[in-house]
């Protein structure tokens, strides 16, 4: 009888040893499990759609028609890894695109099908896309099948009153990644355009926002990734207009900042409150570059 429960004993003994040891073999095959994503980034286009330049009648160098064929040879090489995202003011400062936006009324509009046809992921909203009028940025958004993103536009009045106007943020999952991305635009736009060009709008801070929106992102999505999509420049943490630099400063939670706004092509990196690393990168106006992120 003592015999067999030393021998039951020593039995469960080895069990124990083998669960352990599968699981030290799993945490160890989790550990060495990699993912890579490619994170690519046009802002700041100005409807700078064709490579073409209608006052000078002459080609440019940029333009989404040459971003396009960038973005399909990622995608070729990383067809199941690769998100492409737009930083606003798309729908002003080019001849083709102010002929959709006022003249041919009645088509789906020009930015729409070239948004659609290159498969952006998500695009926030910029100051001059408001500044185009209402009938203009709705069509816009009805025409395309990428969602647009603004956390820190708030519906003014009505029922909606005090409601983000636009999604704060979208979702994305690639090659086993949970992307989360929180749009927000410079709060500045009343100072440059008249009320009737942003109806029923207001513009919340968007450093405040950022502090609401990202810790209800993280309990409801856990992403792997938090990226702040803005149209919103650098800035120098003096005045509100350009906050991007801010933002990586003073609110955790954040991976990577692709931000635009100021036409400066520029990368950097900062400390957040909690002493990560973030990225902060603006690949320059009129589609002439675009940013190409690689998160492994």
């Amino acid at each position: 009888h003592v015999m067999y429960q030393l021998q039951l004993r020593t039995l469960l003994y080895c069990l124990v040893a083998l669960l352990l040891l599968g699981s030290f073999a799993s945490c160890k095959k989790a550990e060495r499990e990699t993912h890579t994503i490619h994170i690519l980034h046009t802002t700041d286009v100005h409807g700078n759609i064709l490579g073409y330049d209608f006052v000078q009648d002459t080609c440019t160098p940029s333009g989404l028609a040459r971003v396009s064929t960038y973005v399909a040879q990622v995608r070729k090489e990383y067809p199941t890894s690769t998100l492409l995202f737009d930083g606003g003011d798309v729908l002003q400062g080019n001849a083709a695109v102010y002929y959709s936006n006022f003249v041919d009324t009645l088509r789906t509009h020009f930015v729409s099908d070239a948004m659609t046809l290159l498969g952006y992921d998500a695009a926030v909203v910029g100051n001059h896309d408001l500044e185009a009028t209402p009938s203009v940025y709705r069509r816009w958004q009805r025409d395309m099948a990428t969602p647009l993103l603004a956390a820190n536009i708030i519906h003014s009045d009505g029922p909606l009153a005090g409601k983000p106007y636009y999604s704060p943020y979208s979702v994305h999952t690639v090659d086993g990644v949970k992307v989360a991305v929180l749009g927000l635009i410079t709060p500045a736009v009343p100072q440059w355009i008249p009320q009737s060009s942003y109806e029923g709008m207001t513009f919340a801070d968007p450093i405040a926002t950022a502090h609401k929106w990202i810790p209800t992102i993280q309990e409801h999505v856990h992403p792997d990734l938090l990226i702040v999509l803005m149209h919103s420049g650098l800035g120098d943490g003096q005045g509100k207009e350009d906050v991007a630099l801010q933002m990586a400063r003073t609110v955790s939670g954040i991976d990577l900042i692709l931000y635009g706004h100021d036409h400066q092509a520029n990368q950097t990196t900062e400390r957040s409150p909690s002493g990560s690393s973030v990225l902060l990168i603006n690949p320059g106006s009129h589609a002439k570059n675009v940013a190409d992120v690689t998160v492994t």
